[in-house]
């Protein structure tokens, strides 16, 4: 027995517009910003008027690497900081 359907169907099927299909992909990226960095760094410590640093070589090149050190980190978390303030300006809130 041959169905009529198939027996009057062409061998291929016809050409259309149809395309392939679309597949959309979308990226978001969130900034995550802890607590951390939404308070205020605490306040640097004031050097005293009488205070009086003495070191010898290796101690004086260490404080000055660590103060190099902490100012750095500093500088970091400030811009991390400003970076979340950007990001939840723009988010709107």
């Amino acid at each position: 027995m041959t169905l009529s359907a198939c027996a009057s169907s062409a061998a291929r099927p016809p050409e259309t517009d149809r395309r392939d299909p679309v597949i959309e992909q979308r990226t978001v990226v969130r900034l995550f910003c802890p607590a951390e960095l939404r308070g205020e760094a605490p306040a640097r410590p004031e050097v005293p008027d009488g205070a009086d640093v003495r070191a010898n070589d290796d101690g004086a090149r260490w404080l000055s690497a660590e103060l190099g050190w902490g100012g750095a980190l500093e500088a970091l978390l400030a811009g991390a900081r400003a970076a979340c303030r950007r990001a939840a300006e723009e988010a709107g809130s």
